[in-house]
């Protein structure tokens, strides 16, 4: 079984520290449309469930980052020049700013003067005093990141469908299961 990433394929890793984050990303999107039904009780349940998650996110986030440093970038097929930048570009964006979602979402919990708790199981106590300012600018940081993240996946997708109907190139497959 290859763990491994090579300079052609993705390993079991990568492969699945992948599909981790997007499913939790995807979670994320959708517990967060919950936060603003209008009933206290279920914003408040929808904004503990999204903090959770977010702090399991960010581990899964942390460790894809790490794996992805170490691992280096796997060759891309020959592409005309607007669609080799978007196919080096894109995938970066969508890490990075999954980076900044996991990062300002704590940040905003802190700096609305709030301990972080995951499943009120685990509390990490606030390191700051509250500043509304840093809230604010913080809350504003994390939707645009909302909106990038959905435009980026839309296109990182239409990218995987372009490889695998259009050009049949293998490429899709290469974060489904390794190459032999």
């Amino acid at each position: 079984m290859q763990f491994k990433d090579t300079q052609d394929t993705y390993g079991w890793v990568s492969i699945a520290l992948h599909w981790i984050v997007a499913g939790l990303v995807i979670t994320q999107v959708v517990i967060a449309q919950g936060m603003d039904d209008g009933t206290d009780a279920s914003e408040r349940a929808a904004t503990v469930l999204h903090i959770s998650v977010g702090l399991i996110t960010f581990i899964f986030v942390s460790v894809r980052v790490f794996w992805r440093l170490r691992s280096g970038e796997k060759q891309l097929p020959s592409a005309p020049p607007v669609i080799a930048l978007l196919s080096r570009w894109v995938p970066r964006l969508l890490l990075i700013t999954t980076v900044v979602l996991v990062v300002s979402g704590p940040l905003m919990v802190w700096t609305k003067g709030f301990d972080l708790h995951l499943f009120n199981w685990l509390t990490i106590p606030t390191p700051m005093a509250k500043i509304e300012w840093l809230h604010e600018l913080l809350e504003e940081v994390h939707e645009m990141a909302v909106v990038a993240i959905i435009t980026l996946s839309s296109l990182h997708i239409l990218g995987g469908l372009k490889h695998l109907i259009v050009d049949k190139d293998g490429v899709m497959q290469r974060m489904l299961y390794p190459k032999k």
